[in-house]
């Protein structure tokens, strides 16, 4: 990815909260899988996931892409108090309503474990843990001397409509 444009990853650790990918951590085990909503909530305000996430995606980053499953995007709180960034925010949860026009669902299941022509994806997705990696790896292979900069939305919207032709 870091080949076709400048990325900056980071994790939501159940055991530390928002880590750059270079940290060193200690050997742990804490997730937020198999938690309630609320256990979730307390862990993720005891290691303001929240508070680091607002302050991460209000610097310079374009886009901000949530390559989270449902219990990790819980720990988000509510993905609301991220409306006046005024940046693109992706994430890939159907379950979420009533978000304001700066945040875009992704449906998997459009694209997950279907052999999609490289023309379309130069990267194969292939299954769902890998797929929301490879997404934006894809994009940002398009975008790398694509004088139209789509935003992710409308690069999204052409891959969908290119998917449903097959």
């Amino acid at each position: 990815m870091r080949k076709k444009c400048v990325v900056d990853y980071y994790v939501i650790s159940a055991g530390f909260g928002v880590v750059k990918e270079f940290n060193m951590l200690p050997p742990y085990d804490c997730t937020f899988s198999n938690r309630s909503d609320e256990e979730i909530l307390e862990i993720s305000r005891r290691l303001r996931i929240r508070e680091s996430l607002l302050q991460l995606s209000q610097t310079q980053y374009d886009l901000v892409y949530l390559a989270l499953g449902k219990d990790y995007l819980t720990a988000v709180e509510d993905l609301n108090s991220y409306k006046d960034i005024g940046k693109e925010i992706i994430h890939f949860s159907k379950n979420i309503r009533n978000l304001t026009h700066n945040f875009h669902s992704v449906n998997q299941n459009i694209f997950v474990n279907k052999a999609i022509p490289s023309s379309i994806f130069p990267v194969p997705n292939g299954n769902f843990i890998r797929a929301k990696g490879t997404l934006l790896l894809n994009y940002a292979i398009d975008m790398q001397g694509d004088e139209n900069n789509y935003s992710f939305v409308n690069w999204w919207k052409r891959k969908k409509r290119q998917i449903k032709r097959l």
